[in-house]
């Protein structure tokens, strides 16, 4: 592994990590950068907070391809078959319910928005509230507003916190 200059490309730093599997790979690149930065690693692991199955890792990363190109039809069968790859794929079924909402397909977006629910707390801090903002938004929960604005202060950059959280404003 090695931390290059973004401007120049020259090398900073190189490392050799070792891992028993592409998660224990990651955590371990992981440490050693962020101990470069005097920063602790984060005491879990990243195969904690995303899919080990690479079948449904595939079907998401499609799914958002086609997600972006518009495709809804084909991008929500796609993350429909990452869920069936591994039901505990909280951002598969996060993406699903976008977009089977976005095309009135409510008898799938229902299942896969209390799925998603259900999958965040095991999500990224920031997963785990987008998915707690969509849910929030759709059921028009009171606790919306809240969740909007905590998405918005920790992840100022993310638009998804400031747009639920206009959302939020416009319900209130």
């Amino acid at each position: 592994l090695r931390r290059s200059e973004a401007a120049t490309g020259r090398v900073l730093r190189s490392y050799t990590v070792h891992g028993a599997d592409r998660y224990a790979l990651a955590d371990s690149a992981a440490a050693r950068l962020l101990a470069d930065f005097g920063v602790r690693a984060p005491a879990s692991s990243v195969a904690e907070v995303t899919t080990r199955s690479l079948d449904a890792y595939r079907y998401y990363q499609d799914g958002l391809q086609m997600y972006a190109r518009g495709l809804n039809g084909e991008a929500l069968r796609l993350f429909e078959s990452a869920v069936a790859a591994d039901s505990a794929f909280a951002m598969a079924a996060y993406y699903g319910t976008l977009i089977a909402w976005r095309i009135e397909a409510y008898d799938r977006a229902i299942p896969l928005l209390s799925l998603a629910v259900r999958l965040a707390p095991r999500a990224t801090d920031r997963e785990r509230l987008t998915i707690l903002a969509l849910h929030a938004a759709r059921t028009q929960s009171p606790a919306m507003r809240a969740i909007a604005e905590t998405l918005a202060t920790r992840y100022p950059d993310d638009a998804e916190g400031h747009l639920y959280a206009g959302t939020a404003a416009m319900f209130a």
